[in-house]
């Protein structure tokens, strides 16, 4: 009688694990309900209405990394209003550099435009963000002087000694990482950038807080946390149950330590509503959700045109997916972008 009782707790315990809010399954719901709040706080009535509203109004406020998010959720969204409205924007911001022309070439693939090629001259081997988003061009077939292959070489170079990546010192950064690693993912397999890229998760692992979160100048924020969980998804590894990050709190739920009530998130546990760190929970929520239906979890890989109306222009991306272990199975205040 005493073993029945301990397996029938077992299984209710096993159960409820399944079913919380950083399980597997309640994971997948995550992105619907910050995408309901953050619809809410713009006063839309939905996703549609939001996009064609708020987000086209403010196209490269910083709002526009939902678009990646809204690409990726692959539903029947039309990109064409913000798509219309991204233009004058991106003309208008003639000052721009080069990592802001990459991001502004990413948006124009995210909402169906074909052709695009990686802008002139963006891509330096002495600039570790140029190499990043230029990847991210050249992984989706952008036409460009360099290939691939040569922009993850010089990336490889600027890795630090301890295995990161940042923009400057001598020591790797959170975000710079994994957002490196999210660029390297789709040449996993050669052996060069596994060996990095293997090193950059190790540095990760090792930087990671007890409560799941990670530190960013010298504060544990949703924005680095949400950048760790996109690396692991990019290269098919579910974040959830990775063993080397999994310390008292899996990272979803160190994620969701950031989330304000009414659903938006912080930059930091208890601050004001960011839409960074709005926008980079999205992310990462989508990618965790895309990851559970046994799609690539890797957001700038635009596999397929977006269902909508009115992106009949799209082309297939081509994409190469990763080859790492687990590939395949599994009114907010306007501020400066992600």
């Amino acid at each position: 009688m005493k073993n029945n009782v301990r397996r029938l707790a077992g299984f209710l315990l096993a159960l409820c694990a399944f079913w919380s809010p950083a399980g597997g399954v309640a994971a997948v719901q995550q992105s619907t309900a910050l995408i309901d709040a953050l619809c809410a706080a713009d006063g839309a009535a939905g996703p549609q209405e939001w996009m064609d509203g708020v987000l086209a109004a403010h196209p490269v406020n910083g709002r526009e990394w939902f678009i990646f998010s809204l690409r990726a959720a692959e539903k029947p969204y039309d990109f064409s209003a913000y798509a219309a409205a991204l233009q004058p924007a991106i003309a208008a911001d003639g000052a721009a550099g080069a990592v802001t022309r990459q991001k502004y070439a990413l948006l124009r693939l995210a909402c169906g435009e074909r052709d695009v090629p990686v802008p002139p001259d963006s891509v330096s081997d002495r600039t570790v963000m140029s190499l990043i988003y230029g990847l991210h061009l050249l992984h989706n077939g952008c036409p460009y002087r360099q290939t691939a292959a040569e922009v993850a070489r010089s990336l490889l170079a600027l890795q630090k000694q301890d295995g990161g990546w940042a923009v400057m010192g001598n020591y790797g950064d959170v975000d710079v990482t994994a957002m490196a690693i999210q660029a390297l993912a789709p040449l996993y397999r050669e052996s060069a950038v596994r060996e990095a890229v293997d090193r950059a998760l190790a540095l990760l692992a090792a930087k990671q807080l007890d409560d799941g979160t990670f530190k960013s100048f010298g504060a544990a924020n949703a924005e680095s946390t949400a950048q760790v969980i996109l690396a692991l998804a990019a290269l098919g590894r579910d974040p959830l149950t990775e063993p080397d990050f999994c310390k008292k709190k899996d990272l979803l739920s160190a994620l969701l330590s950031f989330q304000l009530p009414g659903g938006l998130f912080a930059h930091v546990q208890g601050g004001e509503v960011s839409v960074s760190a709005c926008a980079q929970a999205l992310m990462a929520f989508t990618a965790l959700e895309r990851l559970q239906a046994g799609r690539n979890g890797n957001l700038y890989l635009f596999e397929k045109e977006p269902a909508g109306p009115g992106t009949s222009t799209s082309a297939d991306a081509g994409m190469t997916a990763p080859s790492g272990p687990g590939t395949g199975t599994a009114a907010v205040p306007a501020e400066n972008g992600a």
